[in-house]
């Protein structure tokens, strides 16, 4: 951050970074240049600025890299292998064991939400077999009322439950 000083009684401080300078970070440094990705007419625009005295203040120069992965960008795993020896190797290990650790979850889940759609068609099944039965077996002895509102009541509430189950999923 460069600012012109306003005050001609205190003395304006000078800017230690290089970048600031004018000039590239050393190579050594984990840090990379901000200034890289600025245009060069936007760039010596401003260290003209600074030079001329204008009443302009540069306030600051923002520079935002986004990555997105399972993984780190390949520049941050390299510096974490200069730090730390091994360390890329250790990470991408770590993040292939995660890897499949959440797709073995997710066969599990799976696996799980299948047994239970069964499960519950098994049971729906026996209901109707046993609303039926009872049905058949209220006609049998004469009561043909009742063997109708044990049918329709059984199926109904099956019919109901299988609809309602589509509506809810989506």
């Amino acid at each position: 951050m460069a600012r012109r000083n306003r005050d001609p009684q205190k003395p304006e401080k000078k800017s230690s970074s290089p970048a600031e300078q004018g000039r590239a970070a050393p190579a050594e440094n984990a840090v990379p240049d901000p200034t890289a990705d600025v245009p060069p007419d936007v760039l010596e625009g401003m260290r003209r600025a600074v030079r001329e005295g204008n009443e302009t203040e540069l306030l600051a120069l923002v520079s935002h890299h986004r990555y997105s992965g399972p993984i780190p960008a390949p520049e941050v795993l390299q510096r974490y292998d200069r730090i730390v020896p091994g360390a890329a190797d250790r990470i991408m290990q770590w993040t292939e064991s995660q890897t499949r650790h959440r797709h073995e979850l997710e066969r599990e889940q799976s696996e799980a939400e299948i047994r239970q759609r069964d499960r519950g068609q098994h049971y729906a099944l026996m209901i109707a077999m046993a609303a039926l039965i009872a049905s058949v077996f209220c006609a049998w002895l004469g009561f043909p009322w009742v063997s109708g509102v044990i049918a329709v009541s059984a199926f109904g509430a099956i019919g109901t439950a299988s609809i309602l189950s589509l509506v809810w999923k989506k």
